[in-house]
């Protein structure tokens, strides 16, 4: 066992607790059917990009350009209050 592996069993886990919180066919039934990435974590490491693919790949997933988490947070309080 090297960091290496060890880093990526983090990643992997840290999406894999999202997917488990946040289930793809769960998002489906509530209608979302796209993922927006944004903040610095994603942008920066390939491996947690790479996870999000894999575990929502079926919704549409998209790495938001450059913009910081506030930008996510701010998105989703506007979709909230339009619900």
């Amino acid at each position: 066992m090297d960091l290496h592996q060890v880093f990526l069993a983090l990643c992997r886990g840290l999406v894999e607790n999202l997917t488990n919180m946040m289930p793809p066919t769960f998002l489906k039934q509530k209608g979302i059917g796209k993922i927006l990435g944004t903040g610095s974590v994603i942008h920066k490491n390939p491996i947690i990009q790479n996870e999000v693919i894999t575990q929502y790949g079926c919704l549409d997933v998209e790495l938001g350009g450059h913009s910081d988490s506030a930008f996510g947070a701010a998105l989703f309080s506007e979709a909230a209050d339009k619900s």
